[in-house]
C-alpha cells in the first residue's frame, strides 16, 4: 500500500514537470509544514479526517520564523492553509487513482485565531506623499526610481514586470504594455498568474519613467540578449524575489525615503498602490473596480478590492472637504418666526395626529 510520504513525493514531481507556479516553494513547505504529520508515512487508505484535524492544529500552533527585531507569533492563516491545501491536492491524486473513495480533507476546516493581528490590515500601500518621497530621495539611485514608478504605474507583478520584453512596451502612440510572460519555469517562458495576457496603458507618471528608462537602458545594460525592458546591468534575467538586486532591497529604499516600516509593505505593495491611486482619484480620476479589474489581472472584483486600500485615505480627503465648506450649525442665521405663524403650524401638527380608535381628528 503506497503511503503519504511516496505519493506525495510523486505529485511533486508531476507538478513540477506540469511547470506549476511556485513549485519550489511548494516543496520547501511540503518538508517545513508537512513531513513532520503523525500519518506522513501511513498507507493512504488508513488516513482519516481526525487525522488531519489533529495535524492542522499542531500547524497553526507552530511558531513562525521571524526576525530577532520582530516580535515571536504563530504561523501565518495563509501559510497553514496553502499547507493545507499540499495536503489536500495529495488526496485529490489519491481519489483519481482509485486508492481512496472520498477526500479527507473534505470539510476539514482551520479555525479561526482571535489575535491582535485579526485587527490590523495585512495589506499595504504607499500613499501620495510616500511615493513624492521615494522619487525625490536623493540616495536612491535613479534606475531604482524608475523601476519602482513603473511598478505602482502599472500595476505589474513583479515576475510581470521583470520578464517584460521591449518588444511588449509601447511608449508612442497609444502607449501601453503587452502583459504576456511572469517568472520562466526551468529556462521555459510562463504566463501571467491567471494564465491570461492583458494590456495595461500608460498613464502620465508610468509613461514618463517608461521613456526616461529606455533612454538609460542601452547604457545600463550594453548587452540584453534576452530583450527585456529591465535586465541587470549584466543583461540577465531579476532573480526572483530580488527585484532590485543581489545586494538591493527595497526595504533598504523605503528606509532611505522616511517611510516606517509596517506589515506588507514590500515589493508587492507597489501593485497595492497601483489600484489604491485609481480607486481612490489620486490620479485625477477615481476609477470604479470593475474599470481596474482588467488592467490588474484579478479574477474577481473582491480581490480588487481587497488589494484597493481606499478607506482611511478616502475617508481622511471626505472630512477635509466638508471641513473647508461646512458652516456650523451655530453660526447659521435662523428665519424669525412671528407668534401667529407658529400657532397655525401647531394647530396643523394636532389636526394631523390620529386619535385613540386610529381616525384623525
Amino acid at each position: 500500500m503506497i503511503t503519504f510520504r511516496k505519493l506525495a513525493s510523486e505529485v511533486l514531481d508531476q507538478r513540477d514537470v506540469q511547470g506549476i507556479r511556485g513549485i519550489a516553494r511548494e516543496r520547501s513547505r511540503f518538508r517545513v509544514h508537512v513531513e513532520s504529520a503523525e500519518f506522513i508515512d501511513r498507507p493512504i487508505a488508513e488516513i482519516l479526517p481526525r487525522d488531519i484535524r489533529a495535524w492542522l492544529r499542531l500547524t497553526a500552533e507552530k511558531d513562525a520564523i521571524v526576525p530577532p527585531t520582530q516580535a515571536p507569533r504563530k504561523l501565518d492563516r495563509h501559510t497553514v492553509n496553502r499547507a493545507y491545501s499540499l495536503v489536500s491536492v495529495v488526496f485529490v491524486e489519491a481519489v483519481e487513482r482509485d486508492l481512496i473513495p472520498v477526500n479527507p480533507c473534505l470539510g476539514v476546516k482551520q479555525k479561526r485565531r482571535t489575535t491582535d493581528g485579526d485587527t490590523v490590515d495585512k495589506w499595504s500601500y504607499l500613499t501620495p506623499d510616500e511615493q513624492r518621497s521615494i522619487i525625490t530621495c536623493p540616495s536612491v539611485p535613479l534606475e531604482d526610481k524608475l523601476a519602482i514608478r513603473f511598478a505602482y504605474g502599472t500595476g505589474l507583478r513583479a515576475g510581470e514586470q521583470f520578464n517584460l520584453e521591449l518588444e511588449d512596451l509601447h511608449v508612442g502612440s497609444e502607449p501601453r504594455v503587452h502583459v504576456r510572460y511572469s517568472n520562466p519555469h526551468k529556462g521555459k517562458k510562463m504566463p501571467p498568474k491567471n494564465k491570461k495576457r492583458r494590456t495595461v496603458p500608460l498613464l502620465p507618471d508610468a509613461l514618463d519613467a517608461a521613456r526616461t528608462w529606455l533612454a538609460m537602458l542601452p547604457s545600463y545594460a550594453p548587452h540584453n540578449p534576452h530583450g527585456l525592458v529591465f535586465p541587470t546591468p549584466r543583461g540577465c534575467r531579476r532573480q526572483q524575489g530580488k527585484p532590485l538586486g543581489r545586494s538591493k532591497s527595497i526595504h533598504a529604499v523605503y528606509r532611505a525615503a522616511g517611510i516606517k516600516p509596517r506589515k506588507g509593505l514590500h515589493w508587492h505593495a507597489l501593485r497595492h498602490t497601483f489600484a489604491t491611486n485609481l480607486i481612490s482619484g489620486a490620479l485625477g480620476r477615481a476609477w470604479r473596480p470593475e474599470e481596474i479589474q482588467p488592467l490588474t489581472g484579478h479574477s474577481s472584483l473582491e480581490l480588487v478590492m481587497r488589494y484597493a486600500h481606499v478607506g482611511e485615505e478616502t475617508i481622511k480627503r471626505a472630512v477635509a472637504e466638508t471641513n473647508a465648506v461646512a458652516v456650523p450649525s451655530e453660526c447659521i442665521p435662523l428665519a424669525p418666526i412671528s407668534e401667529r405663524t407658529l400657532v397655525a403650524e401647531l394647530d396643523a401638527m394636532a389636526f394631523a395626529l390620529p386619535c385613540a380608535d386610529g381616525a384623525f381628528s
